[in-house]
């Protein structure tokens, strides 16, 4: 009885969070549209390595940014788009001109790829992440023995009922923080903050890697995640020092916990 009523409580959530995409990609076709996670902002008028031809023709009325759900591209175009933004850092790498507005592009394609990365090593698709699925762990039988100890699931991932996206960050005790607190948190609201670019920051707002999507001291979280979202990485001592170390290389102060 319990299980079925635990089921119908998650099903409920599910059709919710469905009834909520449905509505966002309504209305992200309209002007005057909100950011949303998992959505490139291109403005045609910044050089940026973002700024991707695309054959857009903008109807009278629509603003001056065209938007592109990069997730949704077909494969053989994220590949483009990715390897557009990796000529044009090289470029600026090699005549010693690497502009800072490449910062915050550069940043969001790397937690967006090593995002994909991982899911691409669990067997998932972004058809597949873009549904209301229940994470494989929930259903499957014994875990593949070719996932990195990384990814290997938790206890808490094969005992909760859960969207794989949670599945996909290399940092187990962030896998089970968000899973011992679903109910505090909307995952809508946390995904935003997680990977998408903020249009008023000249910094990384979100979560940002920096080596191997299965490697958990590559991960970062932006000083701005780590002020808003604080309830939540007291329960990830992981990240906190992989953030440190990383922070320490660039000559910032460390991230603390406060009592």
């Amino acid at each position: 009885m319990g299980d079925s009523k635990e089921r119908r409580k998650i099903q409920n959530r599910l059709n919710q969070r469905a009834s909520r995409r449905r509505k966002a990609i309504l209305s992200s076709h309209g002007p005057g549209s909100s950011t949303r996670k998992w959505t490139v902002y291109v403005a045609p008028s910044q050089e940026t390595a973002t700024s991707l031809r695309l054959n857009h023709n903008p109807t009278e009325g629509e603003n001056d940014t065209a938007t592109v759900h990069f997730c949704y591209l077909s494969l053989e175009t994220r590949q483009l788009v990715l390897n557009l933004l990796h000529d044009r850092v090289n470029r600026g790498i090699i005549t010693h001109a690497l502009s800072s507005e490449l910062l915050l592009p550069v940043t969001q394609w790397n937690i967006i790829r090593a995002m994909s990365t991982n899911a691409t090593t669990m067997g998932l698709t972004v058809a597949l992440l873009a549904g209301d699925i229940i994470s494989p762990f929930n259903t499957c039988g014994p875990v593949r023995a070719t996932l990195p100890p990384s990814l290997q699931p938790t206890y808490l991932q094969k005992s909760i009922i859960h969207h794989p996206w949670i599945d996909l960050c290399a940092v187990s005790s962030v896998r089970d923080a968000l899973l011992r607190n679903l109910h505090l948190y909307s995952e809508d609201e946390l995904c935003e903050d997680l990977f998408k670019g903020s249009s008023d920051s000249t910094q990384p707002t979100g979560l940002l890697t920096w080596g191997e999507a299965w490697d958990p001291s590559g991960y970062e979280i932006s000083e701005k995640m780590f002020r808003k979202w604080g309830w939540l990485w007291r329960e990830c001592p992981e990240v906190i020092w992989s953030t440190n170390y990383w922070r320490l290389q660039r000559g910032e102060e460390t991230l603390v916990i406060s009592d």
